[in-house]
């Protein structure tokens, strides 16, 4: 046993995978997710933490599993970032990465453990583009971008060149969010994690919410 959720789920998928059993069970990582899942929060928020809802796939899931007790050998297989669980033809390359929800395969920002590192609970800091990297209650930084460097903020549009959701010389807009969202929310209903009324819901939020959009200042006279 070990001090990180994430970690123990993994070992444990991987005894079983030892015994012959990965037949037998399935794993579902989802990223940015907290250990506690936010369906029992007001919009996934209270104070300072923010978590992705983990109700959103348990309609799929249960379906998924529901066909496993059946004897249907075809139901999706494990999602993991770690290429024991990942890698299901063991040639290196992922064919299974954990589940991104829209929040994070298209971001405007990140969930990070609150209060601190290992914490069950998240928080969410955007890429609002002005002021440092947050810290967490611990004071320890949140490298957003992952260079290992206390540094600013990104804005969405640096983040998602970073990314890869954006060429060099593209710049973030609705048009294009809305067109990730909702790529991003159909995958995962051709998957069998979310319903259509999952993925409608997340496209209308996609059009109408608050984007930290860059701002054209003009002078006149």
């Amino acid at each position: 046993m070990t001090e990180s959720y994430l970690a123990n789920k993994r070992n444990n998928a991987k005894i079983l995978m030892e015994k012959g059993l990965a037949s037998k069970f399935r794993i579902y990582e989802i990223r940015q997710m907290s250990h506690n899942g936010g369906e029992s929060l007001a919009d996934g928020r209270k104070g300072k933490i923010r978590i992705l809802d983990v109700s959103l796939v348990i309609d799929g899931t249960i379906d998924m599993l529901d066909a496993m007790v059946e004897g249907n050998p075809d139901v999706t297989p494990s999602h993991s970032d770690w290429t024991m669980i990942g890698d299901l033809d063991k040639d290196g390359v992922i064919e299974y990465p954990a589940i991104a929800y829209p929040e994070v395969a298209c971001p405007l920002g990140i969930y990070y453990p609150w209060p601190e590192n290992g914490a069950g609970e998240t928080a969410f800091a955007g890429y609002t583009g002005t002021g440092l990297e947050p810290l967490d209650e611990k004071e320890v930084f949140v490298d957003m971008n992952r260079n290992g460097i206390w540094d600013n903020r990104e804005t969405v549009t640096n983040a998602w060149r970073r990314l890869g959701l954006l060429a060099a010389n593209e710049e973030f807009n609705r048009e294009k969010y809305v067109r990730w969202v909702r790529a991003a929310a159909g995958q995962l209903q051709q998957t069998g994690f979310f319903s259509d009324a999952t993925v409608s819901r997340y496209v209308k939020q996609a059009g109408s919410r608050e984007l930290a959009l860059p701002r054209w200042i003009i002078k006149v006279g």
